[in-house]
């Protein structure tokens, strides 16, 4: 099972076994990668937590973010080899995509998905967890696709290409920093 398809499980798990706090974005609500909430497991039972649902997940380094009964994440999804040498930029195209699940069925709720060339080392995917702020999402790709969606509808609400937008191109390992919403 790949890293992001695990994290999705395990978020969605323990979202609906405790009906824990939100975890918004990238290290959760305060960035420090603490959980807060209460009544939290002190050790998982014999042969693991029980499996509620799966989802399958393509290729990438987000995490995923959980609000309410919603978690959001984003994957690269190519036919392509995603495996070239460390510090290689080679062309790999794809489309990268935003998901909205339900948290308690992992059924999809909606999903953007837009092409993509990657000329980053490590092309597997996204690198940035998604944020959840207000009723929105925002979620950056790995070549500096920057997009604001409605959380609840998953329709667009202003997308900047910052390649694009700057006259410059992705640095070596993508785009990784993290969006904040200040």
């Amino acid at each position: 099972m790949n890293r992001i398809a695990m994290w999705v499980l395990i978020s969605a798990t323990l979202v609906v076994q405790a009906q824990a706090d939100d975890w918004p974005q990238w290290m959760g609500p305060n960035r420090d990668n603490r959980w807060q909430a209460a009544n939290i497991l002190e050790r998982f039972p014999e042969g693991g937590p029980k499996i509620l649902w799966r989802s399958p997940v393509a290729g990438g380094y987000s995490g995923p973010a959980v609000v309410g009964t919603r978690v959001y994440v984003t994957d690269f999804v190519s036919s392509g080899d995603a495996k070239v040498d460390n510090f290689t930029r080679a062309a790999l195209a794809g489309e990268e995509r935003v998901l909205c699940l339900d948290a308690t069925t992992g059924k999809e709720l909606w999903k953007h998905q837009y092409p993509v060339t990657y000329a980053i080392s490590y092309p597997a995917g996204p690198r940035c967890t998604p944020v959840v702020d207000s009723g929105k999402v925002y979620t950056l790709g790995a070549e500096g696709m920057l997009i604001c969606f409605d959380a609840a509808s998953g329709s667009v609400l202003w997308q900047r290409d910052l390649p694009k937008d700057y006259a410059t191109k992705s640095a070596l390992w993508g785009y990784a920093a993290h969006p904040l919403v200040d």
